[in-house]
């Protein structure tokens, strides 16, 4: 039977391809990873089980070593969760014998070219475009380097029928307002260097999907989350798409917030600072409450660094245009100072970046658009800079390199 698509592998997410027949199911797809090392073959099971919605087997490379795996709907909703075994003996086995050959357990999600994620359907439903199988990698890996020692040489058999499996493993990173400017920026170089990232949007999702798809066609990995960081619910349902997709969090750039029209302070209406101080104050702490539940060793997390944006009008005052928004940049400066001095010791470092004059769109969305070109002569180095500047900086404060680097404010003004 041929239902599917011819696929090109070159990158981890291919979001550039056509979507599966309709009559190609679940139960008859086949995955391979971008290099073809790997592939990932559904069996169908049929009426007669009772939990089990698909048998699957796992090809690695030329060792000929397959790996037997098989997905069951639990939880309460139902949840697709795999398990992978590998040399299991056979005939009657101790609980403790499974759990010996046992190599990896964890959710199977189903990703569509946009890079949202939802739940693997049951193997009657139509074939899912692309899987995910959360830090499955590394165990891919292990598996590998036995069978190259033991010689495996085993046929396996391939259907026609390919998609794009997402081997998942590599730290990951959550910025918020990802969708334009500064985030889209940090986005895409952090992919570039070897980051999963979520892409939050609040309302323009076509921006952040293509941003998840130049991750994708550069050899990345992205998931576009939507979100408002100015609500309660919105904070919650970014963090738990974060859960879904990746089931880890390494790493945050606060970068989400708004701007209004330049007025003066005696013109400025109460519903407008109650809007920015909720968006560019409250939503960067609670993200990065929410980051810290995670990453924390005080919580069981592995460590990682909370990055925030804030801007040198924090500093200059922004008098006549933005003094409410200088404001809000100024409550992030305290707060970078005291998270990084309340977490230090658990493993999160927590820094700034204070941009100065950024040629980006914000400046449209003030009512400004010709700002940063107007302005350039009031910059020593006579002209804005560029997002790519500051996700830079962004970029060296994630790293390894700003190990000893916590509660440090960076500025990129060009001398302003």
């Amino acid at each position: 039977m041929i239902c599917g698509r011819n696929v090109l592998f070159a990158s981890l997410m291919l979001s550039a391809a056509p979507a599966l027949a309709d009559e190609c199911t679940q139960a008859q797809a086949v995955y391979a990873d971008p290099a073809g090392t790997y592939e990932l073959h559904f069996e169908p099971v049929g009426s007669e089980a009772a939990v089990t919605s698909n048998h699957f087997k796992v090809r690695i490379g030329d060792t000929g070593v397959l790996v037997d795996g098989v997905v069951m709907q639990s939880g309460e909703p139902l949840r697709a969760n795999g398990i992978v075994m590998h040399d299991c003996p056979t005939g009657d086995v101790t609980g403790a014998e499974l759990e010996a050959c046992t190599v990896w357990q964890g959710p199977i999600y189903a990703v569509d070219k946009a890079g949202q994620i939802g739940l693997l359907q049951p193997e009657d439903a139509p074939a899912a475009d692309r899987i995910l199988l959360p830090d499955f990698g590394p165990s891919l890996r292990r598996i590998e380097r036995l069978g190259r020692r033991q010689g495996y040489h085993r046929q396996f058999r391939c259907l026609p029928v390919q998609g794009v499996w997402i081997m998942s493993d590599g730290p990951v990173l959550l910025v918020t307002g990802g969708s334009r400017g500064i985030g889209a920026a940090v986005a895409l170089a952090a992919a570039s260097e070897g980051w999963r990232v979520a892409v939050n949007y609040a309302s323009n999702r076509d921006a952040a999907e293509d941003v998840v798809r130049r991750i994708a066609e550069a050899g990345g990995t992205a998931v576009s989350v939507e979100g408002n960081v100015g609500r309660e619910e919105g904070v919650k349902a970014i963090f738990a798409a974060v859960d879904t997709a990746f089931g880890r969090l390494d790493g945050l750039v606060n970068n989400a917030g708004i701007i209004g029209p330049p007025q003066r302070v005696d013109e400025v209406s109460p519903e407008r600072i109650e809007q920015l101080f909720r968006v560019n104050v409250t939503g960067s702490i609670r993200c990065a409450a929410e980051a810290v539940l995670r990453m924390s060793t005080r919580h069981g997390g592995r460590g990682g660094s909370i990055v925030n944006l804030s801007s040198i009008a924090a500093v200059l005052g922004a008098p006549g245009q933005y003094v409410d928004y200088a404001a809000t940049k100024g409550a992030i400066d305290s707060f970078t100072v005291g998270l990084a001095r309340e977490v230090a010791t658990e493993g999160i470092r927590v820094n700034a970046v204070r941009p100065g004059i950024i040629d980006t769109e914000i400046h449209a969305s003030g009512g400004l658009p010709d700002r940063a070109r107007d302005l350039a002569p009031t910059i020593p180095m006579q002209r804005p800079g560029t997002a790519g500047e500051v996700a830079d900086a962004i970029l060296y404060l994630l790293s390894d390199k700003a190990t000893y680097v916590t509660g440090t404010i960076l500025t990129v003004s060009g001398g302003r």
